[in-house]
């Protein structure tokens, strides 16, 4: 069974990943847009619980570097991490943690409108610091999943579809799959997830507003896609374009009602420079 569910997930993701070999460009995730030139950047994602104790800083975090390897093939890596402090009237605690880092590549040029990215994540998540892991998963709990589990390495897939026009309208379509491998300590076998997603909004000289909505679900176990074994979020995202530096807003709301009934929203910003 562990070596069916293997096969399953990396034939899945290479089939996602390798028809934008000979095509051109590259992809980042469910959301955003695609990055061409070298850059840094940030992305602090806070979500909102049910219960709001936790401090302002309270995030997931992620800072990720491009680097262009040849005009089709880019470099992209990225570190998660997760900071955690809340209080009450009894106690406060604060806590840490490091997240699995990703490793991938980005195929193709600026002009196609195909674009693909395969990586994995290395299993460097401790099972130490359980609320930060756990305020870090619901960061992005769709595109970035695996972040900060222990014991496994995902591999991932995607390809999207994007149509721009002439006068900015943007439309995009992503589908793919996430393959969670998993090391000694963290069971047997291996899952597969389906990643997918569609956004369209306007992508102009300067300003960019994005509207749409992502989901994961599992391939690997018995429960029906769309039931337990999938979710979903809709999300607003809109960024400002200059010659060096993209800042960025975005809001995602959750439309699983077990997962509303303690996570409001997930708000945040990023900034991305280019050098």
């Amino acid at each position: 069974m562990r070596t069916q569910k293997l096969v399953i997930g990396l034939v899945l993701t290479t089939l996602f990943a390798l028809p934008t070999l000979p095509q051109a460009l590259s992809a980042q995730g469910l959301w955003g847009l695609p990055t061409y030139e070298k850059s840094v950047a940030l992305e602090f994602a806070k979500p909102l619980f049910e219960e709001g104790n936790q401090s302002f800083l309270s995030s997931g975090n992620f800072i990720s570097v491009t680097w262009p390897l040849s005009e089709r093939i880019r470099f992209v890596g990225e570190i998660p991490f997760a900071y955690s402090s809340w209080d009450n009237e009894f106690e406060s605690e604060s806590q840490f943690a490091l997240g699995n880092p990703y490793l991938g590549l980005s195929i193709g040029k600026e002009t196609s409108n195909l674009l693909g990215q395969v990586g994995l994540r290395l299993p460097l998540a401790s099972d130490d610091n359980d609320d930060a892991r756990w305020l870090g998963t619901f960061a992005d709990y769709v595109d970035r999943e695996g972040d900060f589990f222990g014991d496994i390495v995902p591999i991932t897939g995607t390809l999207t579809y994007r149509n721009r026009q002439e006068n900015g309208f943007l439309v995009m379509a992503t589908g793919g799959a996430d393959t969670w491998i998993f090391t000694e300590g963290g069971g047997d076998g291996a899952e597969v997830f389906a990643l997918y997603g569609a956004r369209l909004g306007y992508d102009g000289p300067a300003w960019t507003v994005l509207g749409g909505i992502a989901g994961r679900g599992i391939l690997t176990e018995e429960s029906s896609f769309f039931d337990d074994g999938s979710v979903h979020e809709v999300g607003l995202e809109v960024g400002y374009r200059t010659a060096a530096v993209q800042p960025k807003l975005f809001v995602r709301y959750p439309l699983d009602k077990d997962i509303r009934e303690f996570l409001d929203l997930v708000v945040g910003f990023g900034i991305r420079v280019g050098f």
